[in-house]
């Protein structure tokens, strides 16, 4: 079982050992009525937003607190090299776009190919035995 089909506890996210496991081992819970949480799923709600939004936003959650961190003791002491800032402020975006967007397409990868399996194993015929009353 891969990161992305690993089933979590929906209340405590704690991963499962199987499928047949009826109550998470960490918080007690009974799987039946907190359900079951995986990353495929998670990714189904993230692809609907779009690459777009997926990039921009964690591009900038990136790059914010990376800016700030590199020049805080300059914008406390209130000698604020702007150059500076906009620099690291820009190096920051940057890297997280490009680190955002190899994120996605790697995810949508693993994604699709999960997919691709899931629907062929769905559309294997059933080989059971039907005995025929004629």
């Amino acid at each position: 079982m891969n990161w992305l089909t690993q089933e979590r506890c929906n209340r405590c996210y704690i991963k499962l050992k199987d499928a047949s496991q009826t109550h998470c081992l960490n918080c007690k819970a009974d799987l039946s009525v907190v359900g079951r949480w995986s990353e495929f799923q998670e990714w189904q709600e993230t692809r609907k937003k779009g690459c777009v939004r997926y990039v921009l936003w964690r591009a900038l959650v990136f790059a914010a607190p990376l800016t700030i961190g590199l020049h805080a003791r300059s914008i406390w002491s209130g000698s604020i090299d702007w150059i500076g800032l906009g620099v690291t402020l820009l190096i920051g975006l940057l890297t997280g776009f490009v680190a955002s967007f190899l994120m996605w397409r790697g995810i949508e990868k693993e994604f699709l190919t999960e997919l691709d399996r899931r629907e062929a194993a769905s559309s294997q015929p059933d080989h059971t035995f039907v005995e025929s009353n004629s």
